[in-house]
């Protein structure tokens, strides 16, 4: 990536490698976490609140995040 080129990431399942990439994109300096998406409703919640990420973008069907 160069200049101001950023990636838009989201993250499909919520368990330990999802909450590993969440980690690591919310480190990394060109990468915008911007969606989430699994079944559990309260850690769907709870990570989107740690990360930032818009209720509208917090989808319990990945399917309907288009």
């Amino acid at each position: 990536m160069s200049g101001d080129d950023r990636l838009r990431a989201g993250v499909i399942g919520l368990g330990w490698a999802g909450q590993q990439h969440m980690r690591g994109y919310a480190e990394a300096v060109n990468v915008d976490l911007v969606a989430l998406s699994g079944m559990e409703f309260d850690a769907l919640q709870q990570l989107g609140d740690t990360y930032g990420i818009a209720e509208n973008h917090r989808y319990p069907d990945w399917q309907r995040a288009r």
